[in-house]
């Protein structure tokens, strides 16, 4: 059963189409990240399932109830539709303790002491905050303060967690421990959450699935290693990583497979969408999937070698292959100027 069903949403800000008939369904106990250049939409489809927001056209369902409906005229405060918000900014009363700044939901609802003790007790120790529930926010670290914030959003057991850039507010080295913590408290506690973010990784580690926005509508809905591996246009192929694109010609095709010349060079592939022989298309290689080759084998093409940068665990090349740039990691140093570069013949996604 689906936690959260959008049917055709539309929003329009200062004449400005923000959210375009978007439909997206999240099923019960199921992550979904929001992902999408700036102004795609992601923030403000956040707030209009939250009741921040009231959208212009549309449905809104949350576990079975509709919360928003434009034909029906039914819009539910946001208090009255059972959500954990978590915000960027953790949002934290200074001058209470931890354990009172996660109770503060549970008295707002006049909850009995006892029960509030118990419930805010459990949660704590269920994020690892158990020994911490006397301290103040400032006497934390910031990972800790996000901890607080998404237990405080725990406690008032929600049927749908929102999140806005849960983590955006860590160092880079704390974020990368976050994201484990966080998508096993998510996982643990049996929610359905949703989270705006800018960072991809952070999009691809936590999440079950990815749903990409560009202009306000869903570009692509799908697991994160499928919207990766499989990227549906060109736009999420290039959105999503840093890939090389080059420029190429459609030669010949046969089922999903299609032969294209790329500087010269004739080099086989994966077709996504249906090319016209002889016309344009784009050929797109990810980083990890460039590599050297041997002259004369299959799928490889010439290139020179133009500039290397030492970033640690691998040493980034760049090539010229004609006038594209490309780029891919190894372990070693390259040493000459001309190589030959190979690419295997799935890992080269053709669009049209």
């Amino acid at each position: 059963m689906s936690t959260l069903k959008i049917e055709n949403l539309g929003k329009i800000l200062g004449g400005n189409t923000i959210l375009d008939g978007l439909n997206l369904e999240v099923e019960a106990g199921e992550i979904v990240a929001l992902l999408g250049p700036s102004g795609s939409g992601k923030t403000t489809l956040l707030r209009c399932i939250s009741g921040l927001e009231s959208p212009d056209a549309g449905r809104i369902s949350i576990d079975g109830r509709v919360v928003y409906d434009a034909g029906a005229r039914v819009n539910v405060p946001p208090e009255g539709r059972k959500l954990g918000l978590v915000f960027q900014s953790y949002a934290l009363w200074p001058h209470k303790t931890v354990s009172q700044n996660v109770a503060f939901g549970l008295e707002q609802r006049k909850e009995n002491k006892g029960e509030i003790g118990r419930k805010v007790t459990e949660v704590l120790e269920q994020i690892g905050l158990g020994a911490l529930g006397a301290r103040y926010p400032g006497q934390l670290s910031g990972g800790q303060q996000q901890r607080v914030s998404l237990a405080r959003a725990f406690v008032t057991e929600p049927v749908l967690l929102l999140l806005d850039e849960p983590l955006s507010n860590l160092d880079a080295k704390l974020r990368e421990h976050a994201r484990a913590w966080l998508r096993e408290a998510l996982k643990a506690s049996g929610k359905t959450a949703i989270f705006v973010t800018h960072d991809q990784s952070e999009a691809m580690a936590i999440s079950d699935r990815v749903a990409i926005l560009r202009g306000g509508k869903l570009a692509q809905y799908a697991p994160p290693e499928q919207v990766y591996d499989q990227p549906n246009s060109l736009f999420v192929a290039d959105f999503i990583g840093n890939p090389n694109i080059m420029d190429a010609q459609a030669v010949s095709t046969e089922g999903q497979g299609v032969r294209v010349l790329v500087n010269g060079a004739t080099l086989e592939g994966v077709g996504v969408s249906d090319p016209e022989l002889g016309g344009k298309v784009r050929a797109v290689i990810r980083q990890e999937h460039l590599e050297l080759g041997q002259p004369g084998a299959a799928n490889t093409f010439p290139a020179r070698h133009v500039n290397s940068v030492f970033l640690g665990a691998v040493w980034e090349h760049w090539v010229e292959v004609g006038a594209d740039r490309l780029r891919f990691h190894s372990p070693h140093k390259l040493s000459g100027d001309l190589l030959t570069m190979h690419v295997p013949r799935e890992k080269l996604l053709v669009f049209h």
